[in-house]
């Protein structure tokens, strides 16, 4: 019996002893669990903050970029807005050129018949001025006419002449045309004529 208990006893023992070392085990292996729990709920935690700063750095992107969104597309309408207006302005700039081509043809066309006439002016302002000298050369001489007229009306009265001169300086009034100078040279050739005088210088 002894022996039997002592048997017992050992077999125990070493059960026991295989149940210490095997909770030894475990708990060691608890503890790595433990640690390694730790660790990754530290990691985890670094993560979560991470990626918290993370989704904060992208909001904050993400809120830029719409403003820059935003701006772009406000610019992007002013400028529509401007193109727009350039079209108008550049369309009304084509009428206005159209229309002083118009003008300039027309001008052109103006200018040309002006060219015309003011041709044609000259030349008659050449011919007016060659029949005006012609004109003064008529004067000239028959003021000198007259001014021998007068000088032989002075002679016949001091003197008597013959009745041909009279009757010279009588046909010469009646051919000259009735104009200031004619008509002043007639009418000294009536003042002579009527004065009074002797019958011969009748």
């Amino acid at each position: 019996m002894k022996r039997n208990e002592s048997s017992s006893s050992l077999s125990n023992f070493v059960h026991y002893d295989f149940l210490h070392q095997k909770l030894k085990s475990l708990e060691e292996e608890n503890r790595k669990l433990r640690l390694e729990a730790t660790e990754l709920s530290t990691e985890t935690t670094n993560y979560e903050e991470q990626e918290q700063e993370l989704m904060m750095v992208c909001v904050e992107e993400l809120s830029s970029a719409n403003k820059q969104v935003v701006d772009l597309s406000e610019e992007l309408a002013r400028k529509v807005e401007d193109t727009v207006r350039q079209q108008e302005e550049i369309s009304s700039l084509l009428a206005q050129i159209v229309d002083l081509q118009a003008r300039c043809k027309g001008l052109g066309h103006e200018n040309e018949e002006l060219n015309h006439q003011l041709s044609a002016s000259r030349e008659n302002e050449s011919k007016l001025k060659s029949q005006l000298k012609d004109l003064q050369d008529k004067y000239s001489e028959c003021e000198d006419m007259l001014h021998e007229a007068q000088k032989d009306i002075k002679n016949l009265r001091n003197k008597s002449l013959p009745n041909s001169t009279v009757q010279r300086y009588t046909a010469l009034a009646s051919v000259l045309p009735m104009d200031s100078l004619a008509a002043e040279i007639e009418g000294t050739f009536r003042k002579g004529l009527d004065s009074p005088a002797p019958s011969e210088y009748k």
